[in-house]
């Protein structure tokens, strides 16, 4: 495939968490073992690593891990209502599950500062290379009626079956003992806080995943980099104009299409980077920087990362972790 049939898309989404009541994740701290590739080494191992996903506080993940890297990785429900405009990929009015093809790719990330810019530090916790998506069986809710769940506001269609859907993503019979169910999926349950949706056809993001040099550098592959200390506690890896000489090209496009205004409470719009040759050299800029706080630049991990020790689940609604691990 040439790089003109592929495209990129830019998914912004908050660094730092609210813990407050209802408050949203951001990118934490969590320590994995795990595939990781070195490509200034030229070495591909295994052993461990500290990353920054989706939770609350480190190695505490909220109601769902979104994208979760402790699977494939996988992207389910992260502003998927497709009624609202700052959910649906900018110009399309369809969600970013309905508008990926194999082999796109997708940064997920944030910028600095935050308001109006210019942009001058772009953060970038996940790269997810599309490997498909798969089709989520909803059912129909009969006129006027509610959803049992407290927290669950009135939506039309109930996702089904979310231990079947685990298994058709893993492909492991047993699919409530998986990754995806356990760290995302479960959510889907009707004591979850993502057991309806608005969408009564709805996809699933799987993302490929491959330990291998050249899959990495031809962006062929899904990673994760690998977290780094900052005087606002850890965060992913981050790029600025020393990094890239395509600088001026990327500050266009996060200042003039993500960061756009009334981009919506997630503070920008998910959007689509004007051609694949920029999204190949962020990659490779966010790549080398991966791990330079650390000593091993160049380095990422490849999902699904294996947590390390226990993992916590947050209630947003309570702001207390749960007693016993995921």
């Amino acid at each position: 495939m040439t790089d003109s049939t592929r495209r990129a898309f830019f998914f912004p989404h908050a660094l730092e968490p609210n813990v407050r009541k209802n408050g949203t994740p951001g990118r934490v701290r969590f320590d994995v073992n795990g595939n990781l590739v070195d490509t200034i080494g030229r070495r591909t191992l295994t052993g461990a690593a500290a990353i920054c996903a989706d939770g609350y506080l480190p190695n505490i993940v909220g109601s769902n891990q979104d994208p979760c890297v402790f699977a494939g990785p996988i992207h389910v429900f992260c502003r998927i209502d497709g009624t609202r405009a700052d959910n649906c990929v900018k110009g399309t009015k369809k969600p970013l599950s309905h508008v990926v093809k194999p082999n796109d790719v997708v940064f997920y990330g944030k910028f600095d500062p935050k308001g109006a810019g210019p942009t001058e530090r772009v953060w970038i916790d996940t790269v997810l290379v599309v490997d498909r998506t798969e089709p989520w069986t909803t059912s129909t809710r009969a006129p006027k009626t509610t959803c049992k769940n407290p927290l669950c506001k009135a939506k039309p269609f109930t996702r089904t079956s979310p231990v079947a859907m685990a298994t058709k993503l893993s492909g492991n019979a047993a699919g409530a003992s998986t990754a995806e169910y356990r760290y995302s999926l479960s959510d889907a349950e009707t004591t979850g806080a993502h057991c309806c949706t608005q969408l009564g056809r709805y996809n699933v993001i799987v993302g490929k995943h491959a330990h291998d040099l050249n899959a990495v550098t031809e962006l062929a592959t899904s990673y994760v980099t690998l977290a780094e200390p900052t005087d606002l506690g850890d965060r992913p890896a981050s790029i600025t104009s020393a990094d890239l000489p395509e600088w001026a090209a990327l500050q266009t496009f996060i200042d003039n299409e993500v960061r756009a205004a009334k981009a919506g409470p997630n503070g920008g719009w998910i959007a689509e980077m004007p051609d694949f040759a920029l999204a190949s050299a962020l990659s490779a800029a966010i790549v080398a920087a991966s791990g330079r706080a650390s000593g091993t630049p160049g380095t990422v991990v490849i999902p699904p990362a294996v947590p390390a020790g226990a993992v916590h689940r947050w209630s947003n609604v309570t702001c207390t972790a749960s007693v016993d691990p995921v």
